[in-house]
Order: structure tokens, then sequence, then C-alpha cells
């Protein structure tokens, strides 16, 4: 297992969505898997049957172009990259999306799987500064939300909420299945406070 704590780095997952504190994912019902421009597996189904990684919150899909290449390197071009994200019509908000998420990861074809949640609302970066554009949502006391947020802030933090549970969930599953994974944030991000985080980084291995 890749330690979480290790990939702890300096800058954000840079995912976007309707709310700003974008999900990865939306599935696109049908029996097989399609490939984007680059040959990357874009819609996860069930019926996998050759080896791929999983990049989850994949954003602009640098990750997934570069393992591409190397795996390319190696003549291991048999082994794809599934991209787990909102403009392939991917949404890890709706319970379906992430249990199939889960399956793949269950499929005992998965070589590894990347994790980068959105990191905005978890931000330190976010201060009482005077910029209203970006205040603080959470603080060390309150890594879930601060007490009293307006109605569209608590919607953002609740979604955030959501997609970091559903990573640690993956997380577990990941060490449950003998799977690889990263999860990537800011060092500083708040995130890394969130008990199921302390919990996965504390974890052997």
């Amino acid at each position: 297992m890749l330690d979480a704590a290790t990939s702890h780095n300096e800058h954000s997952s840079g995912r976007t969505d309707h709310s700003g504190e974008g999900p990865g994912a939306r599935l696109s019902p049908g029996p097989s898997l399609q490939s984007d421009e680059d040959g990357n597996l874009t819609n996860s189904t069930d019926d996998v049957k050759s080896f791929f990684y999983l990049e989850i919150f994949s954003g602009s899909g640098r990750l997934s172009k570069s393992l591409e290449k190397l795996l390319s390197s190696v003549g291991r071009k048999d082994v794809k990259v599934i991209q787990i994200e909102l403009k392939n019509g991917d949404d890890l908000f709706r319970s379906e999306v992430f249990q199939r998420v889960q399956r793949l990861v269950n499929s005992g074809y998965c070589l590894g799987v990347w994790l980068a949640p959105p990191c905005s609302s978890w931000s330190t970066s976010r201060r009482n500064d005077g910029n209203k554009a970006a205040m603080p949502l959470r603080d060390p006391h309150h890594v879930l939300g601060l007490p009293g947020l307006s109605a569209n802030d608590q919607r953002k933090v609740s979604e955030a909420n959501l997609l970091v549970e559903r990573t640690t969930q993956l997380a577990l599953n990941c060490i449950l299945q003998r799977v690889p994974f990263a999860i990537e944030n800011p060092y500083h991000s708040l995130m890394w406070m969130v008990p199921g985080m302390m919990h996965i980084i504390s974890l052997p291995g």
C-alpha cells in the first residue's frame, strides 16, 4: 500500500463541479469500456477483463498520460488507465457510481488507485484577512465545517465532506483488496485532520 501520508503535496487537485467542490465522476451506462482520444478508459463498468490503473478526480489527466507513456515504454500497452472525472459524466455523489468504482477495485484487475479529492474548502489559505471571496469554511477545531456558514457555503462543505468520506472508504477497500493507492492533497490541508483520514494514515504499511 502507498502510505497516504507520504502523498501530501503543495498543489491543488484542481477539480471543479457545479458546486465549486467538484466530484470526480459520473459513469455513463453501457456494457463496455470506451476510450478517450489518448486511449484511456473513461466509463467504468463491471466487465473489465484486463489490468488497469484507476485515477479518481483525474482533472487534467496528466498522471494518466504519464503512466500510459511509462507502461508503453516497458512494453505494457495492455494495461490501461480508467479516469473517473466529472467531464466524463462521472459523479461520485451518486451511490450507484461509487458502488461501481468499489467493484472496479474488487475486480482483481486493478493495479493501483490514485485519489485526489478537491481541496478548496479544506485549504488553510482561506483566512479572515478581508478577502471575502476566500473566507475560511473550516478550522482545526471544526474540520467538518464552521458553525454559522451560509447555505451556499454549507452545501460546499457538506459535499466536500462526502467526497472525503468516500475517499477514505475507497482507501480502506484498497487495503482489504491489497491494491496500492495514494491520496493527494496539499500538505497543510485540513482534510488530513478528518478522523477517517487520520485513521487511514495511522494504519501500517
